[in-house]
């Protein structure tokens, strides 16, 4: 098999109660949201399937053609409600705001549907739905490592910078592959600083599965 599903890969992130809910805790929820917009690397790099932007499957936020303001005032309560470890005060606003452009929540990079209310009581659960099924076992298992150590990781050093505006930024650059690496290598090498050592090869054979070489020049 040398290419993947296009989708399917979902990841699903929750805790065995709401008393331990992880997003409960301060200020998890609006961390780990903000964190993945600025690391675009984890979008569109190779966790996702061949077909990324606005028209996707699971378009991230900023590609919805959402106002991040709005996802920002939406997101900063988070910070504040987390420390009294409330469920049913964090704010609804959010489910509206990640969607894909024909406002369909479930089929954002991050859907907020089983985060809620919901006919079988309040989950408090976020689903990853950019993941690309891969045709190696090796990095489908990289992968959910990287999205669980970089959840760990925030509960202990909140991302506490201002929401990342990239605008068109983010297609002219970071559709390139050089780019991308270069963004992966750099949450692999805070990740490593904290204790959490990937091994930058495995996640390369992606990177090159992802993106073959097209030409190849010898001066």
């Amino acid at each position: 098999m040398t290419v993947g599903t296009g989708g399917g890969n979902h990841l699903l992130f929750g805790g065995p109660s709401l008393e331990r809910n992880p997003f409960f805790w301060p200020p998890t929820l609006g961390s780990f949201h903000w964190s993945l917009l600025a690391a675009p690397s984890c979008s569109l790099l190779s966790f996702t399937g061949i077909y990324v932007g606005g028209s996707a499957q699971a378009p991230r936020p900023d590609e919805s053609g959402n106002d991040l303001l709005d996802l920002e005032l939406a997101c900063r309560p988070t910070r504040i409600l987390a420390t009294r470890r409330s469920t049913t005060k964090y704010p609804r606003d959010l489910r509206h705001l990640y969607t894909e452009p024909d406002r369909n929540p479930h089929r954002s990079e991050i859907s907020v549907d089983k985060f809620w209310s919901s006919p079988l009581g309040f989950w408090g659960l976020l689903e990853f739905r950019a993941i690309e099924s891969f045709p190696e076992v090796r990095w489908i298992t990289a992968v959910g490592l990287l999205f669980r150590a970089s959840l760990v990781y925030l509960l202990k050093q909140p991302y506490r910078s201002a929401l990342k505006q990239w605008g068109q930024e983010l297609h002219d650059r970071f559709f390139l592959p050089t780019t991308l690496w270069n963004d992966l290598t750099d949450v692999l090498t805070e990740l490593a600083q904290f204790g959490f050592a990937f091994d930058p090869a495995l996640f390369r054979e992606i990177w090159e599965w992802r993106f073959p070489p097209l030409l190849q020049w010898e001066a």
